[in-house]
């Protein structure tokens, strides 16, 4: 059965309550709190408060308490490093890795070049199930939580909205967890923040629209007023010009400090107008901001397909496992977004792995640019 994520205010009270508060419903969105002493003294509040999970209603006694509030933040001295990493073992079932082979190229959407298997082996390895939350700000706010699994054999990546179904009946306590280097965790870590910018935006994508719609809307009507100003101007100075003249070429006898003074005032309302645009574009642009909450580390069993990526003249040796969370071959990395949509085309120079839509994005009509060469060779430049 799969796991019902719980409202922030249900969490949040119960945490409140393990720690010795009295902590009663307000209304439909609002806790009344009785702190005890440790949790006056550990976040700093009031021993009486109440908690507001909607911004604006912060009152004398009310603190706001949604994920990027202060208050959702000091609740980490209430765990210090419990929660930030834990490592379990997963029950792996039973698979016939030859029955996967066979249907191995399907799984394997290469554009422009082919592989073959080398061998198959059966390995322990460690997945890695980081959670992460977003925080979304444009002219209005979005935030959440999800979380990104990593392979760190091959850097696959998959978007994880809720635990997998059975996944606590099929877990135990890891007998011996496997060590892993710090610059080996931070790789990890990375990856699956470049990955997990990518989810963000797919899973965002009804709120971007809908700013881009307000935006465009808001200018139009920017435009709209101004040029309602300029022609007022513009009438303003016909009058002042004797038929069959020019705008531009004004009479000695016309009032040259009246006309000059709706010349500036025209440039005044052209500036203006701008200003006023650019204001509307720095209003609706958004900012998306991407924080690991905690790891979990699953050791399993997987079989592991050692097959060789061949481009022309050249090849690569590369890994495919099979994953036994998602019952399925984990799909290939994108090794410049991490995050892969489409099928995947292969480099000429280095035999990088890149999704449809990075070379949408780095490539010109005659020219396949491999962004992962681009961002390798920038490196080298800046040393």
């Amino acid at each position: 059965m799969a796991l019902i994520m719980r409202p922030l205010p249900e969490v949040i009270a119960g945490i409140l309550e393990l720690h010795g508060a009295v902590v009663e419903k307000v209304g439909a969105d609002g806790l009344d709190v009785i702190a005890s002493p440790e949790l006056v003294r550990l976040l700093g509040v009031p021993e009486y408060h109440r908690l507001s999970f909607v911004g604006g209603n912060e009152g004398k006694n009310s603190l706001y308490a949604s994920y990027d509030s202060d208050y959702f933040r000091s609740l980490e001295h209430l765990f210090n490093d419990r929660g930030r990493r834990a490592a379990v073992a997963l029950l792996h079932p039973t698979v016939r890795p030859e029955r996967i082979a066979e249907t191995l190229a399907d799984r394997i959407p290469l554009t422009n070049a082919t592989f073959r298997l080398e061998r198959i082996e059966e390995l322990t390895i460690s997945y890695f199930l980081i959670y992460f939350h977003f925080v979304a700000l444009s002219d209005d706010r979005h935030d959440g939580m999800f979380s990104v699994l990593v392979n760190p054999l091959n850097f696959s990546t998959a978007l994880l909205e809720y635990v997998l179904e059975d996944l606590v009946e099929k877990i135990r306590p890891a007998a011996v967890v496997e060590e892993i280097s710090a610059a080996e965790m931070m790789k990890i870590l990375k990856i699956s923040h470049m990955a997990a910018t990518g989810m963000v935006r797919d899973r965002l994508t009804d709120f971007i629209r809908s700013a881009e719609r307000r935006l465009n809307r808001d200018v139009k009507r920017v435009y709209e007023y101004y040029e309602t100003l300029k022609e007022e101007i513009r009438r303003r100075f016909q009058k002042k010009m004797p038929q069959g003249k020019e705008v531009s070429s004004p009479p000695e006898s016309a009032n040259r400090e009246e006309m000059e003074a709706l010349r500036t005032r025209q440039e005044a309302i052209d500036a203006e107008r701008q200003w006023k645009v650019q204001d509307l574009i720095a209003k609706y642009a958004l900012r998306i901001k991407i924080d690991p909450l905690c790891v979990i580390q699953i050791q399993t069993a997987v079989p592991v397909f050692f097959i060789t990526i061949k481009r022309r003249l050249s090849s690569r040796p590369f890994t495919v496992t099979y994953n036994p969370l998602l019952k399925r071959v984990d799909a290939l990395p994108c090794e410049s977004c991490f995050h892969p949509s489409g099928a995947y085309t292969i480099c000429d120079d280095k035999l990088h792995i890149v999704c449809n839509r990075c070379i949408g994005a780095n490539s010109t009509s005659r020219k396949f640019l491999c962004p992962v060469c681009g961002a390798n060779r920038g490196a080298k430049d800046k040393v």
